[in-house]
């Protein structure tokens, strides 16, 4: 049910419902987190801080659970807390990754997009086309275009999909050139 609202747009519902679930499971707490990402709104960023809390340690070892919590706190505006959040974690997912570099992308923050993708490099994680896609934004918004459509040149000659070259032709046609 709650699924039916986040897709209908729905997402104060969610948090209707939730409020009456007396032992909510990873799954419900996810969907939470992710009706608060569609608000996003100061009320929604308190309840995402306030169920955040009381999270078990079981929980803690989600990656999903973690990755949505991350996207709220980004989406209602808590880019800080949210950072200070995926500071703690130990296993950090190309999900979690994501949602920082989109945080802080949004926030014009190149920097920090930068140094999420040092940590990216240098933790031997995968980056895939949507990662690859922010770090040109954010080089070619920094003015560094002759990096940005280098990084371009070497995914378009290994592509690991032809969406992902499309995508990549698509950003160096709008964004680098």
């Amino acid at each position: 049910m709650m699924k039916g609202y986040i897709k209908n747009n729905q997402a104060d519902k969610v948090v209707d419902l939730f409020k009456r679930i007396k032992n909510p499971d990873e799954i419900i707490i996810i969907l939470l987190f992710n009706a608060c990402a569609q608000l996003g709104t100061e009320e929604a960023l308190n309840s995402i801080k306030q169920v955040s809390s009381k999270i078990v340690q079981s929980f803690q070892s989600n990656s999903r659970l973690l990755t949505s919590l991350l996207d709220g706190l980004v989406k209602c505006g808590d880019i800080t807390y949210a950072e200070n959040l995926f500071n703690t974690f130990k296993n950090k997912t190309v999900s979690m990754y994501k949602v920082m570099i989109n945080g802080f992308l949004k926030e014009n923050n190149c920097l920090k997009v930068l140094s999420l993708f040092n940590q990216i490099k240098m933790n031997n994680i995968e980056i895939d086309h949507i990662i690859w896609t922010c770090i040109i934004k954010c080089l070619s918004e920094i003015g560094d275009g002759d990096f940005s459509q280098s990084i371009v040149i070497l995914k378009c000659i290994m592509p690991s999909s032809i969406c992902g070259l499309i995508q990549m032709e698509f950003f160096l046609i709008f964004f680098v050139l």
